[in-house]
């Protein structure tokens, strides 16, 4: 597309659709646009061919149009380097909202594989790419998450992966339920790598010393060690005993999930004009079955005290509404401390006058 200003770059945008025709006018089309990283990033050394995806279009006169190129995602580029010097080539492989001002990592639905069958199978149907936050890509992209007792799928949510057998469970599966991941410093062990620790120090003395797994003991925290000497940095394992299973089966379900490499095909697959769709934390995996599903990057809600004011109680019509506030209350204990200019602290001012010298 023609740019507004003389001297600088195309524009670059994926024709939408053709606009009414009217009588006396231009045909207008909508445009979805790529940004160039220069538009949106403070830095300036860049790719020249890297472009940015975006989730904003707008009409434009048909003759504002230059020529055509080639957009494509980098998952589907083999060799990069030639790719880019073919003329008219672009790729691309994050999305920029303008009204969040954040970025989002792009993900062909072809290489997700941590989901739900069901979602997933939907989510191949409908769209082409999904939105995700930016460094979170391994999460959907690694071998399906299955846990060891239930076998359903584990959301990284509410999932612990045992730090020995990296084998997932429901934080509800295991006996006792948890309601919480375990705190910064602190490592999941299911009941079955503990027993095998166990059994393998037992039978060897020296294999105690080597084991990984540290009790929070008084030797871990660094007490009763030589003075001047430096403490060992360890991860203190939270065991967990796990629902009846056969230890078999667990390490034969663990070693089975494995999940076929991502398609190199690029099939165009639209909803609401848009291949892209946000799969993020914010976003239910349920709403993939909506037919009106919302395609759009979010955030977090600001519902709660940190973002609306508190109001004063109200009994209903035709009641008198009680206008004073926390700060007319001379007990209120938020008023202390403050001196009448705003500030915290410091000696209350006087109110003697002072006689000039």
């Amino acid at each position: 597309m023609a740019s507004e200003f003389i001297g600088e770059s195309y524009y670059i945008g994926r024709v939408m659709e053709f606009g009414k025709q009217i009588k006396g006018r231009p045909l207008q089309v909508r445009i979805g646009w790529f940004y160039r990283p220069k538009d949106v990033m403070a830095r300036r050394n860049h790719d020249p061919r890297l472009l940015v995806a975006t989730m904003h279009s707008d009409m434009n006169p048909l003759t504002s149009i230059r020529g055509r190129c080639t957009v494509t995602h980098q998952a589907y580029i083999k060799d990069l380097d030639a790719y880019k010097k073919k003329p008219d080539h672009f790729y691309y492989n994050q999305l920029f909202d303008r009204y969040i001002h954040r970025f989002y990592d792009v993900l062909p639905v072809d290489s997700v594989r941590n989901l739900p069958p069901d979602v997933a199978e939907e989510l191949t149907r409908r769209y082409q790419y999904i939105v995700v936050e930016a460094g979170t890509a391994s999460e959907y992209t690694d071998a399906h998450r299955v846990c060891l007792i239930c076998k359903r799928w584990c959301a990284s949510g509410e999932a612990l992966k045992c730090i020995m057998c990296q084998g997932f469970h429901h934080m509800l599966c295991i006996n006792p339920p948890m309601l919480r991941k375990p705190s910064k410093g602190f490592a999941f062990q299911c009941a079955l790598c503990t027993k095998l620790a166990m059994d393998s120090a037992s039978s060897s003395p020296s294999a105690l010393k080597q084991s990984p797994v540290v009790n929070n003991s008084a030797a871990s925290s660094g007490q009763n060690s030589p003075r001047g000497s430096p403490k060992q940095k360890s991860v203190t394992t939270l065991t967990v005993a796990p629902a009846t299973r056969n230890s078999s089966a667990q390490r034969n379900d663990a070693k089975s999930l494995l999940a076929s490499a991502p398609s190199t095909s690029q099939d165009q697959k639209m909803s609401h004009m848009w291949p892209f769709r946000y799969f993020g934390t914010h976003a239910d995996i349920q709403d993939i079955f909506d037919p009106d599903d919302r395609v759009y990057p979010r955030a977090s809600s600001r519902v709660g005290a940190r973002y609306q004011a508190v109001v004063v109680k109200w009994d209903g019509p035709g009641q008198i509404l009680v206008t004073s506030t926390i700060f007319d209350d001379p007990q209120n204990n938020l008023l202390k401390g403050r001196t009448k200019k705003g500030g915290r602290g410091g000696r209350p001012p006087s109110n003697k006058l002072k006689v000039p010298e």
